[in-house]
């Protein structure tokens, strides 16, 4: 039972507004260089494309007791990372640069194969199988090193 089904279906078109390329939570492109992601402006791309769903996750993350602290901006990774994770999950060809890149990344880092798999069974990172087709195609593109330098957020 879907309750709302006009949410529901008000929601499905900003997940798929997520998976535009110029939102970042698209389909991954190894020609692309990781940079362009701009992991810092990333959250507000979410929330311009997906006004609904960000207001949503907001009212969720809402904590239960009243507090000093800023817990939108506190939780906005967070936040992004449940976009990223029902994006993948609702077009998983289409939305895949985020859980390909994260898991470029944390295997570039060393992280094992299982540890990459139960992050992809979490809907967090790609396979270790798919994550390691690309970190190939990148190392034969001379691309590798430029996965252990995600920028910094500012």
């Amino acid at each position: 039972i879907m309750g709302n089904t006009e949410q529901v279906t008000r929601l499905r078109t900003e997940l798929h507004a997520l998976g535009k390329p110029e939102v970042g939570l698209g389909e991954f492109d190894s020609e692309k260089e990781i940079g362009t992601l701009d992991i810092p402006a990333l959250a507000e791309r979410i929330q311009k494309a997906a006004p609904e769903l960000w207001t949503f996750l907001a009212g969720l993350m809402e904590q239960q007791y009243t507090s000093r602290r800023d817990t939108l901006t506190e939780y906005q990774g967070s936040m992004v990372m449940v976009c990223s994770i029902l994006a993948h999950a609702r077009a998983p060809r289409v939305s895949n640069n985020f859980p390909m890149l994260l898991g470029l990344h944390l295997h570039s880092m060393g992280v094992k194969r299982r540890t990459l798999n139960v992050l992809a069974g979490l809907g967090v990172t790609s396979s270790y199988r798919a994550v390691n087709t690309r970190y190939s195609e990148l190392a034969d593109n001379g691309k590798v090193p430029f996965l252990l330098r995600i920028p910094p957020s500012t």
